[in-house]
C-alpha cells in the first residue's frame, strides 16, 4: 500500500469548555464555495454547521493533485481558533479497487483513527464512502455518512460504456464485475451501523436497500447565481447548450445517446446546418466524439465558459440526455438556477424526482421523444417560460444552499441528542 503523510495540528486549541458541540467531519478533497462538483456542496453544508455553533474538527483526505495553496484558502475562509480547525491526511493512493475487494491504505487509516480519538467527538458526519471506511470502528459515537455517487455503480457502467466504444475490452467485464461485487460488500459493511445514511441520487436508495442498509435522499445544496427572467428571445435558427463535466460518466452516457440516436433525427428535422449545438465545461470529450463531430458543423465546441448565462440567453434549451439510470446531476440544477429549460432523458428522474414531464423540464425515453421536446421548445415560447419558471421556484425550495443546508443541520442535532442520551445511561 501507498503510505499516508499526516499533517498534525494540536486538538489542545480546540473548546473543551462545553460551550460547543464536538463535530468530527472527513471528507475527501478541500471544500471550496463555488469551483468543482462535490466539494462545492461539502463547503456549503460545512460552512452551515459552523454557523451553527458547533466544534469542528475537519480530516482532509487528499491526493498529490490537491495543493497547500488551496488547503490554506480553505482554513482562512472558515477557520477559527478554538472552534473549527483542519487536519490534512495524504495519500497517493487512498484505496485500490482489487480483484476480489477493495483495499485501503493502512498508514491513512491510522492516521484518520488517531486524529478522531484525539478529538473524541460527539457526533461524526462523513462525506462519501472512503471517509466512513476510513473511521469505521474508531469511535461509538452516532455517525451520518452522506453518499453521492455509488462507486459499484459508477465503475460498472463505465466498464459497459469502456466496451460499447471498444468491443476488446469485453474480455474485462467478469472481473470489472467481481470487483464491484466487492465494493457492494464494503457498503454494506461499512454502512451496517451508521445512525443516518443519506443518499445525494434518489435511485441510491433502491439501490442500498438491496444490500439491507437503510439510506434516505436528500437534495444537496448546488449554489447559483440566480437570474431575472429573461426578455429577448432565443434567435430563430433552433439553438441548445450541452455543458457539464465533459468527461465523467453523465457525460460519457449523454454523448452516446445524443451522437448516435438523437443527431440524425434532428437532420432530418430541420436539415443540415438548420440548428445548433454548443459544447461548454471542464475537460475535453472522449476522443471518439471529438472525431464524431468533425463531419458535425451543427455541433460547436465553446471550451470552459465563465459566464454561463450569457450562453443560455442565446438558447432554448439545455440538453441533458443522460440515460444513464444513476446520478443526481448538478449540471440540471444550475439550468433550473439559471432559468433555462432543461430537456432530458427520462432516466435523470430516477435521481431527481423533483423532475417532472411538462412541470420543471421536458423528459424523453427515447430519441423521437427527445427531438419533440426540443422543438417543442422552440414552437411553443409561452408553455417554455411557464416550466422555467416552475423549476425556477423547486430550485429555490428544494436546493438553495439555504435550504438544503437546514436539513442536514438539523440531522446533526439529532446525533447530538442522541450521544448525550448514550452519556447520561
Amino acid at each position: 500500500m501507498i503510505g499516508a503523510s499526516e499533517r498534525t495540528r494540536t486538538v489542545d486549541t480546540m473548546d473543551r469548555s462545553g460551550a460547543g458541540k464536538r463535530l468530527l467531519i472527513c471528507s475527501a478533497g478541500v471544500p471550496h464555495e463555488r469551483d468543482g462538483a462535490s466539494v462545492v456542496l461539502f463547503y456549503h453544508y460545512v460552512a452551515r454547521l459552523k454557523r451553527e455553533g458547533h466544534v469542528i474538527w475537519h480530516l482532509l483526505l487528499l491526493d498529490p493533485s490537491w495543493s497547500d495553496e488551496a488547503v490554506d484558502a480553505y482554513r482562512r475562509k472558515l477557520g477559527s481558533p478554538g472552534t473549527f480547525d483542519v487536519v490534512v491526511i495524504r495519500a497517493t493512493a487512498f484505496y485500490r479497487s482489487g480483484r476480489l475487494r477493495p483495499h485501503c491504505d493502512a498508514d491513512a487509516a491510522a492516521a484518520a483513527g488517531r486524529q478522531a480519538r484525539a478529538f473524541a467527538p460527539q457526533a461524526i458526519l462523513c462525506f462519501d464512502i472512503l471517509a466512513a471506511w476510513l473511521l469505521d470502528g474508531v469511535t461509538a459515537v452516532p455517525r451520518i455518512v452522506w453518499l453521492g455517487d455509488l462507486n459499484f455503480e459508477t465503475f460498472f457502467y463505465h466498464s459497459l460504456y469502456a466496451t460499447r466504444e471498444n468491443p476488446m475490452r469485453a474480455i474485462h467485464l467478469p472481473s470489472n464485475w467481481l470487483s464491484c461485487r466487492g465494493w457492494r460488500h464494503l457498503y454494506a459493511r461499512v454502512l451496517s451501523d451508521v445512525d443516518q445514511v443519506i443518499v445525494a441520487s434518489h435511485s441510491s436508495e433502491r439501490a442500498l436497500g438491496r444490500l439491507g442498509v437503510v439510506a434516505e435522499y436528500e437534495p444537496y445544496p448546488w449554489p447559483t447565481a440566480a437570474t431575472t427572467a429573461r426578455t429577448a428571445a432565443p434567435p430563430a435558427r433552433p439553438s441548445f447548450l450541452f455543458f457539464g463535466q465533459l468527461a465523467g460518466l453523465g457525460s460519457r452516457s449523454a454523448f452516446h445517446f445524443l451522437m448516435d440516436k438523437v443527431f440524425p433525427l434532428l437532420r432530418e428535422r430541420w436539415g443540415a446546418g438548420g440548428f445548433r449545438i454548443m459544447l461548454a465545461g471542464r475537460g475535453a470529450p472522449p476522443d471518439w466524439v471529438l472525431a464524431a463531430i468533425l463531419d458535425k458543423p451543427e455541433i460547436e465546441r465553446l471550451g470552459f465558459v465563465e459566464k454561463l448565462d450569457d450562453v443560455l440567453a442565446i438558447c432554448h434549451a439545455v440538453l441533458v440526455p443522460i440515460d444513464v439510470p444513476v446520478g443526481n446531476r448538478s449540471r440540471i440544477l444550475t439550468a433550473m438556477a439559471m432559468r433555462s429549460l432543461i430537456i432530458a432523458h427520462a432516466n435523470t428522474a430516477l435521481g431527481n424526482p423533483d423532475l417532472v414531464d411538462g412541470a420543471t423540464c421536458y423528459l424523453a425515453s427515447d430519441a423521437e421523444d427527445f427531438v419533440s421536446a426540443m422543438a417543442a421548445a422552440v414552437d411553443d415560447p409561452a408553455r417554455r417560460t411557464a416550466i422555467i419558471e416552475r423549476a425556477f421556484r423547486c430550485y429555490q425550495e428544494r436546493f438553495h444552499p439555504e435550504r438544503a443546508t437546514s436539513r442536514l443541520a438539523k440531522r446533526v442535532e439529532t446525533l447530538f441528542s442522541r450521544s448525550a442520551a448514550n452519556a447520561s445511561a
